[in-house]
């Protein structure tokens, strides 16, 4: 007796060391309209392997997911997509709620909503695909009653790191914080372009070269925060051309070109 009481303790301290999958699922509920709230640290995940998965495999799958032990929401770079997965219950009094990931480059990123095991909306965005309407990829929901929700996300990135920092947002909070985003960018591009324009007006005043050298490295600082800040969505409506997608890293070779010719 003493012998089966020491094995079912160990039994015990090591299953609750054993990474937990999705049947054990935690269900975030929604009551605050006038706050953010960060869905990073109830991420369950699942990686492809040799092919890529549909919305009813992964359906399938479920029991599959594993959850994520950290906060910090970085899988690394891979070879193949990911899916995760996360659940909410909205019990607050609006009805109409935006999820957001907090990450420009990511390739694709392909959202499920699915209720009942059936898929009630979706949307297929990032770098490579044109629904994506905001500088980072952004799925308005319905959620009228208090049944809970599931949201499964595919995202994939032959270029950066799966990196996937989710938050659900009321709607009229969502569009005060995208209009102080902009606000925001407009001062920083603002401010880039006006010290661009006093250094080439200076220039030809003294002649000085190392002045075309420093608005040349301001305008290369503005090209790579348009590309990694996610404007470029705003200004290809029909989606990034794929070479564009494909060669985002060339940003980085060009602000460290311009380095050599600053004084």
């Amino acid at each position: 007796m003493a012998i089966f009481r020491v094995f079912f303790f160990l039994f015990l301290v090591v299953g609750s060391y054993l990474p937990s999958n999705a049947s054990a699922q935690h269900i975030e509920q929604l009551f605050d309209e006038e706050s953010t709230l960060d869905l990073s640290d109830s991420l369950y995940f699942l990686f492809e392997t040799d092919y890529q998965l549909t919305i009813s495999d992964v359906s399938r799958r479920r029991n599959d997911f594993l959850m994520h032990p950290h906060d910090n929401p970085n899988f690394g770079f891979r070879n193949n997509g990911m899916w995760l997965l996360t659940s909410v219950a909205n019990v607050s009094n609006d009805k109409h709620w935006v999820f957001s990931i907090n990450f420009s480059q990511l390739d694709s990123v392909d959202f499920y909503l699915v209720q009942n095991g059936k898929v009630i909306k979706q949307s297929h965005q990032g770098k490579a695909q044109k629904e994506q309407r905001f500088r980072v990829p952004t799925f308005r929901v319905e959620l009228p009653d208090s049944d809970p929700v599931d949201l499964y996300i595919r995202i994939e990135s032959r270029s950066s790191s799966l990196i996937a920092p989710l938050r659900i947002q009321a709607e009229p909070l969502h569009s005060s914080y995208f209009q102080m985003d902009s606000l925001l960018w407009g001062f920083f591009y603002g401010g880039l372009l006006i010290l661009a324009i006093y250094n080439l007006a200076l220039f030809f005043g003294v002649r000085e070269k190392s002045l075309i050298a420093y608005v040349g490295y301001i305008a290369a600082v503005i090209l790579w925060q348009f590309v990694w800040g996610g404007h470029t969505h705003l200004l290809f409506s029909q989606g990034i051309p794929s070479w564009l997608v494909g060669h985002s890293e060339l940003i980085f070779v060009i602000i460290n070109g311009m380095d050599p010719l600053l004084p």
